[in-house]
């Protein structure tokens, strides 16, 4: 048994996860413990618990006090989170532990690991104690000193002449390295040169352009000339007023060129003017810069004299206007055949990703690489431009209305189908010859994207992204009309449910059943940004793969900071702009927010069990609500019940067992229109949810799970800016992952 070598510390029984298993009950602990005793002999073994799982699970104090008694001879390890000290549960007397988990959201990178939280833990002592508790020495004496030599040589070698010393953070450029590549010369700001040891630089990226100074004084504008101003971010926000605080009324993309009307808060914010489609607002200056006036027809009135005489016709042979090729219609655009695909700095695999593409999106080419195995796209969406690997790219026509960004909506499916085979392969082409990607199992329904020439096979899309080729011959075409309701099991103790309704409209569901019991759970809800509490926005796409969990919605609602609460310089580096929750909230034993009154509270404990508006235990996660939506069973009464709009909330069965996160798109007429309070809520008692509360809704519903090819993958149709697959940025997430 572990080759007899036990480590320094005793050994830990841990006790923390109810599995409902056959070796439930502290009479089992009791026989593990006494079994290992048999198998380790002399070396010392503890026990390792939760507060409130022990109390809830170990023999009753009264009634069963000699078994809880066994129980004191082990040492204890407490694990309690959020606390200025720890609670001890019976036997143990208060300070009777000997280690203290007191987080496991502690900061990795601070610890020089690569995990970003880490569990953190105290000894009940100081260090002497440690060391004389589990005998691991003294420390090493110190019989020497030592100095970093940062001196700056002749030449690359430890004995060369020093002509300077660099300071502690000192920006230098290099410009050679030495034959054995440890050292490198340096020039430094005062244009000397010379060698310093390699192992004390570090590759950091040029420093920022120098400030052009101030702008002129507020309100008045650079010049009484008209200003002209080009986007330089991939995607820039038009707000109602000049700050994030407002509304926004549109965004404008990279390189669009727009007229400046009116300047703000010292010419920070600049009104704006696009004359395509007359769009106004506010447009924060640092993403905008003086550009040429544009050179297009339209802003250059034509002199009076070139103006034909009304009665002269055009000769025959002049193609009228209407019909001229427009600029783009040369452009090669391709489709995304990979469930995910990423988008790098450069082609190639060792570059570093700036974004990801969807199945089906549809992107615009600009370049390719020498042998045309990498290709450099542009979204216009939002404007994401980089290379992409040509395998998972294939030509097609351009996108009907560039409003859509690419993205197909979600009418277009083209057929249903149903899986008649007991298992029906999926091939990367139209041919056995193909390799397979994957399987679908009998009766399984997926979405149809194309067929082959003669029909015999269909290229079809799962719900979780996995998409491929398969014999035409072992499906059911349903033609266009999906059946009502379609379930697919993505993760183990996790079912995804669509349901489409059409009265009182047409409404488009989307439901993730939890089995909170399942085995390797875990939930997260989005952790603050900073110790004020703020959190930097970011897609719930974003949410996913930066936090590595399985599945999430959209949390609760939010606000912007306002500019005078933090330094634009130093906030959010990352990307996403400062935003706080309206509520409550709560990540891994961490409060952030405040709850507002009259505002409900979902929360999920340790042991994955949910509340509502009271935590059991220790609050551990939790994300709020602006209203509840079904209590005992029954809709909410007086729950307003005009407005129609995409909608996310979270309920759960009578026993707390099932949790469901639900999203109904709306704003998309034909597909889906959205669902008032009321009929959200008789949907949800539908499902069987006994308690349930409503999350942010509008363009913020998102529904997004780790797609089958790998990469974040959205169930639902968002509708941000009123474009169909659009993402919303927004405050707090709710996430879940499965071992």
């Amino acid at each position: 048994l572990m080759d007899g070598d036990f480590g320094e510390l005793p050994l830990f029984a841990d006790f923390e996860e109810a599995y409902g298993g056959q070796y439930a009950g502290w009479r089992k602990w009791y026989d593990f413990l006494e079994r290992l005793k048999t198998l380790v002999g002399q070396k010392e073994i503890s026990i390792y618990t939760a507060f409130y799982y022990w109390r809830d699970n170990a023999p009753n104090a009264t009634r069963e006090a000699d078994s809880l008694e066994y129980f004191h001879q082990y040492p204890l390890w407490i694990a309690n989170y959020g606390a200025s000290e720890p609670s001890v549960p019976k036997p143990w007397n208060a300070d009777e532990w000997l280690f203290w988990q007191f987080t496991e959201v502690g900061d990795g990178e601070l610890y020089g690991v690569e995990s970003r939280g880490i569990d953190l833990n105290y000894f009940n002592g100081d260090d002497e104690a440690f060391r004389q508790r589990f005998d691991v020495g003294s420390p090493i004496p110190e019989t020497s000193e030592y100095r970093i030599d940062l001196s700056v040589r002749e030449n690359p070698d430890a004995n060369a002449n020093v002509t300077g010393m660099v300071q502690h953070d000192e920006l230098l450029q290099v410009v050679a390295t030495s034959d054995d590549n440890n050292w490198m010369q340096i020039k430094r700001a005062d244009d000397s040169i010379g060698w310093i040891f390699k192992t004390y630089l570090i590759n950091v990226a040029p420093p920022e352009p120098p400030d052009p100074g101030d702008p002129p004084d507020p309100g008045e504008p650079p010049t009484t000339e008209v200003q002209w101003y080009k986007v330089t971010t991939s995607a820039l926000n038009v707000r109602e007023g000049p700050g994030t605080s407002y509304d926004k009324v549109g965004y404008l993309r990279k390189d669009e060129v727009v007229k400046g009307l009116e300047y703000a808060l010292a010419n920070s914010w600049i009104k704006i003017e696009r004359e395509s489609d007359s769009l106004i607002g506010w447009s924060s200056a640092r993403y905008l810069t003086l550009t040429d006036t544009p050179t297009s027809p339209d802003s250059d009135e034509p002199p009076d004299t070139d103006e034909p005489p009304d009665t002269e016709e055009p000769p025959d042979t002049e193609e009228p206007p209407d019909t001229e090729v427009p600029p783009d219609a040369e452009a090669e655009w391709y489709r995304v055949t990979a469930s995910a695909l990423n988008v790098r700095v450069e082609p190639g695999t060792s570059n570093d990703k700036v974004g990801l593409l969807q199945n089906d999106e549809i992107v615009k080419a600009l370049e390719k690489n020498e042998d045309s195995s990498w290709i450099k796209i542009y979204r216009l969406s939002d404007g994401l431009t980089g290379w992409s690997s040509a395998s998972y790219l294939t030509l097609t026509d351009a996108p009907t209305s560039p409003d859509t960004g690419g993205l197909p909506p979600p009418t277009e499916i083209k057929n249903w189908y149903q899986v008649k085979a007991s298992t029906l392969n999926l091939r990367e082409g139209p041919s056995t010859s193909n390799g397979k990607i994957g399987a679908l199992k009998k009766n399984e329904v997926v979405i149809g994207l194309e067929t082959n020439e003669d029909g015999s096979w269909a290229r079809v899309r799962r719900f979780d992204g996995l998409a491929g080729w398969c014999a035409t011959t072992y499906l059911i075409d349903l033609e266009q009309t999906a059946p009502e309701q379609l379930t697919q099991k993505i993760f183990s103790g996790i079912t995804y449910f669509r349901k489409e309704m059409l009265s009182p409209r047409k409404m488009v569901a989307h439901v993730l059943a939890i089995d909170t019991r399942a085995s390797g759970l875990k939930c997260l809800v989005t952790p603050p940004s900073h110790d004020s509490g703020f959190i930097c926005s970011r897609k719930t796409t974003e949410f996913l793969e930066k936090f590595n969990v399985q599945l999430a919605v959209n949390g609760d609602g939010f606000s912007y900071l306002d500019q005078d609460e933090y330094d634009p310089d130093q906030v959010c580096p990352d990307g996403g702009e400062p935003v706080k929750v309206n509520s409550y909230a709560a990540s891994r034993g961490n409060v952030y927010s405040d709850r507002w009154d009259n505002r409900p509270i979902l929360y999920l404990n340790k042991n994955n069990e949910v509340t509502f508006n009271k935590p059991k235990g220790a609050v551990f996660n939790a994300v709020s609500g602006d209203r509840m939506l079904v209590e005992k069973g029954k809709a909410v009464t007086n729950l307003e019940s005009q407005s129609v709009e995409p909608r996310t909330a979270a309920g759960t069965n009578q026993n707390g067992r099932w949790l469901f996160l639900v999203v109904i798109d709306g704003r998309q007429p034909g597909y889906s229109e959205g669902a008032s309070f009321p009929e959200l809520a008789e949907f949800l008692i539908s499902l069987g949810v006994y308690t349930g509360l409503n999350l942010d809704g509008g363009g913020s519903s998102t529904m997004v799970i780790t797609g089958a090819m790998g990469g974040a993958f959205m169930l639902n149709s968002p509708i941000e800016g009123n474009i169909p697959g659009n993402e919303a940025e927004v405050a707090n997430h709710l996430g879940f992952s499965v071992k």
